[in-house]
């Protein structure tokens, strides 16, 4: 399954901390890219600011990249913030649709800094491979995903995957719908 790159909060210290929450605009290869909700980003500079001219910085908004080691600091991409629930099985947010989300190149995406025990739900499709319910995931060199290890890491951001569960993007004639994996992640 592709483009369900999905992210839900659940538990975390930037409900609380604002200062814990950033714009970023995405850039690949030096020039403004489209991201995906629950991509793992590192910052950088302050971005250009784009009324008064770019000698000028937009003290709201970072410039933001793939990681370029699995070690880099990193914060994840949260496109979405409307009420959800789960309803037999299903997730249901009210208002947009907010699944397979992306931020147009050179538009802001709101980032989370991950806290030590955050929980968060990502998708399948967040990952390089399939998460293993009791193992980890951690970031990717020069990647925006997180990828699945057996063992945790100590030396980098590593997520336990707490629990798994099976989800449903639409409702279709004869099986229609699309389906996938959502994993609570808990931080290290």
């Amino acid at each position: 399954m592709a483009n369900i790159e999905t992210f839900f909060h659940g538990l975390m210290a930037s409900d609380s901390v604002k200062a814990d929450l950033r714009s970023v605009k995405f850039q690949k290869d030096g020039a403004y890219a489209e991201i995906h909700d629950g991509a793992l980003v590192k910052l950088g500079e302050l971005a250009p600011n784009a009324v008064y001219g770019a000698q000028n910085k937009d003290y709201n908004t970072y410039l933001a990249t793939a990681p370029e080691a699995d070690t880099d600091k990193v914060a994840i991409v949260d496109l979405s913030e409307v009420s959800q629930g789960t309803i037999a099985g299903n997730v249901y947010k009210i208002g947009i649709k907010q699944v397979g989300l992306k931020c147009a190149a050179g538009y802001p995406a709101r980032i989370r800094f991950l806290k030590e025990h955050d929980m968060f739900w990502i998708s399948g499709d967040c990952f390089t491979g399939d998460p293993v319910k009791g193992q980890y995931a951690v970031p990717t060199a020069n990647d925006t995903h997180f990828t699945p290890a057996v063992a945790a890491a100590n030396d980098k951001l590593c997520v336990k995957i707490q629990e798994v569960k099976d989800f449903t993007v639409g409702a279709g004639v004869a099986g229609q719908g699309r389906t996938g994996k959502l994993y609570l992640c808990e931080v290290l």
